[in-house]
């Protein structure tokens, strides 16, 4: 009697295979998408004698599917220019951490970036990763979710070091002064403005003095007014000097004849004035020394101590600044790897460039991921790493099951995921700003769609022919 098990079973495996195409076709343009191929293996054999040689006679039961395997092969890696989607190259799949704290696995890079500022999924699964500290990047730590909207804040950074590309005119007469100024920053990211006077004492020398707005360090003079009355502890300035009120009183008719060197003491009408400071504050100060050729050869500070053009002037500090700020401490900088940066030419005198290493806070403006998954942000006050993307690698990816939405599960088949950065142990580098096409080829798919239609159309016929002959063999009684 026929047995119509086995041309079902061929239906059956058929129809799967046929189902796997059309998953496969269905999802020709699903991004990081990955192919199923099903495989058939036959089933098991009934004996039903031996032939005169001794050689078996084995009857099949028809067929099965023995697997349906995953095509890993990368799908193309096509541009699309949005900051956060990242494609793979080659082997390794993106950490995703679902809402209940499960962690899965996608080849699928089309991230975005949640209200609370976190690198997603578009399930809104978290994407893990190695996040940064002050820039630094630890990957012995363990995976976490990575923060990259905007809002983020770059802290300040205190200028360690000025430069002025300067030339001093050889033109200019004993007495002729020229001025250059430059922004610096402190620890809370407020600018200061230093200013460098420099004025000719001598042939081939002049003196420099470096000073700050006094009000940056609490002074703020009051102006000169004859016939006013002063308390103990008013301030006024005469001469580039800080005088003080240190016996209240009333000034004269005029202007007190203030001394126009340092030091003294002034007594105008009843009110006593005692010098207190150079006015603006002096942060720094000293003497420039230049050869015939215009070259700096040497400076001296204001203690006389001599020191080579190679050698900065170290240790300039602006202490007590209103804004609570800590001490601000940094160099300037007389050349540039070997390069002079002062000169005494016979041109005007000018400051060609200046710079300091300094910065304001900043607010994150963008974002771009890197070939070894570090993101990169754009601040608007310079760049710093955010963190890293992670990638994790098995032992068996024929062993992860499928969870929909391109997601993949580990399994007992596919072993722990083993995670890293991208190009390292064998896991893959990414790409920003791409995203990796579905590895579906139409025409191999269609190929294999007409093969199972063919298969499945032959089992079809074995069932009609078994039912033929079953309706003949009733048919024999009659």
């Amino acid at each position: 009697m026929p047995d119509f098990s086995i041309p079902l079973s061929g239906l059956m495996a058929s129809q799967t295979a046929l189902s796997a195409i059309s998953n496969n076709l269905a999802n020709m343009n699903t991004t990081g998408y990955k192919d199923g191929t099903v495989s058939f293996q036959d089933l098991f054999y009934q004996n039903i004698g031996s032939a005169g040689s001794g050689d078996p006679e084995q009857l099949g039961a028809g067929v099965a599917v023995s697997s349906i395997s995953t095509n890993f092969t990368g799908g193309d890696v096509q541009t699309t220019g949005v900051d956060t989607d990242v494609a793979i190259s080659n082997n390794g799949f993106f950490v995703l951490q679902g809402p209940d704290g499960q962690d899965f696995y996608t080849r699928d890079g089309q991230f975005t970036v949640n209200s609370a500022g976190y690198l997603v999924s578009q399930d809104g699964y978290l994407v893990l990763g190695y996040p940064a500290t002050n820039g630094l990047v630890n990957t012995s730590q363990s995976p976490g979710p990575l923060q990259v909207g905007a809002g983020q804040i770059n802290p300040p950074q205190a200028t360690g070091a000025i430069q002025l590309q300067t030339n001093l005119d050889a033109g200019s007469a004993v007495g002729d002064s020229y001025s250059s100024s430059i922004d610096v920053y402190d620890s809370l990211g407020d600018s200061h403005v230093v200013t460098v006077d420099f004025t000719k004492s001598a042939a081939n020398t002049w003196n420099y003095a470096m000073t700050v707005p006094g009000a940056d360090v609490g002074l703020h003079p009051s102006t000169w007014n004859s016939d006013a009355a002063f308390a103990t502890g008013d301030t006024v300035t005469a001469n580039g000097y800080l005088y003080k009120c240190t016996t209240a009183g009333t000034s004269g008719t005029t202007t007190p004849a203030f001394p126009t060197a340092s030091g003294g003491t002034v007594t105008d009408g009843t009110a006593v004035w005692t010098e207190v400071e150079a006015y603006p504050p002096v942060i720094s100060s000293g003497t420039l020394s230049f050869n015939s050729s215009g070259a700096l050869t040497s400076w001296a500070d204001a203690k006389n101590n001599t020191n080579s053009a190679s050698t900065n002037v170290t240790g300039i500090t602006i202490s007590g600044l209103t804004d609570g700020a800590g001490a601000l401490t940094f160099n300037w900088d007389l050349s540039n790897n070997g390069s002079p940066l002062l000169t005494q030419m016979a041109s005007a005198n000018g400051t060609s460039s200046t710079t300091q290493n300094g910065c304001s806070s900043g607010t994150l403006t963008d974002f771009s991921i890197n070939s070894d998954g570090t993101i990169a942000g754009s601040f608007t006050n310079g760049t710093q790493i955010l963190g890293q993307v992670a990638l994790a690698g098995f032992s068996n990816d024929q062993g992860l099951a499928r969870q929909g939405s391109d997601n993949f599960a580990s399994t007992l088949a596919s072993g722990p995921a083993s995670i890293g950065t991208p190009g390292t142990s064998g896991l893959g580098t990414l790409t920003g700003g791409s995203l990796e096409s579905s590895n579906v080829d139409i025409s191999t798919e269609f190929s294999n769609l007409i093969i199972a239609q063919r298969e499945f159309e032959a089992n079809a016929k074995s069932v009609t022919t078994f039912d033929e002959v079953m309706q003949d063999t009733i048919n024999l009684k009659r």
